[in-house]
């Protein structure tokens, strides 16, 4: 698969992981290493606790969280985006997003994309991209030609477990 193939393929995985969230939001990481881009979903912990909160926040499981930096740390693998979804709402970073994105005005992962995930109706829309820059969060183009597959979307209804 080409590196293009591989972003597509990863970018799709993520796709379907927050459709599988939905009504909640959904998240996780991309991710890339030797063996090119893939998306690795982690749990939204508010759906198990604050399933109202989940529609509009996403907390990030903290085992799983801690598996994936821990991966990281030991691999030659690089954190190139933390994703979300916005369920049945714009791929803006909110405002709590940026709270949580950059607590202290500066963000808690450096040189990361945040990948914001809209979500219409339990059907991925599409990707907006957001990097910081000078102290503040600015959209970044993202264009990779991506479309999910009728034939590899999750069934209504499915949500992951």
């Amino acid at each position: 698969m080409t590196e293009i193939g591989s972003l597509r393929r990863a970018l799709a995985d993520a796709a379907l992981a927050v459709e599988a969230a939905y009504p909640y939001e959904g998240c996780g990481w991309l991710l890339y290493d030797r063996h090119g881009w893939r998306a690795r979903p982690v749990r939204n912990r508010l759906i198990d606790i604050a399933p109202a909160r989940a529609r509009r926040r996403f907390e990030m499981a903290p085992g799983e969280l801690i598996e994936v930096l821990s991966a990281v740390d030991r691999a030659d693998t690089r954190l190139v985006a933390v994703y979300h979804s916005h369920p049945d709402a714009p791929a803006l970073p909110s405002a709590a997003d940026l709270r949580a994105w950059a607590p202290s005005g500066t963000p808690l992962y450096p040189g990361v994309t945040m990948l914001i995930g809209e979500v219409g109706a339990g059907r991925w829309q599409r990707w907006r991209a957001h990097r910081w820059f000078d102290s503040r969060l600015a959209e970044v183009a993202i264009e990779v030609g991506l479309a999910v597959p009728e034939d590899i979307r999750a069934p209504a209804g499915y949500h992951r477990e």
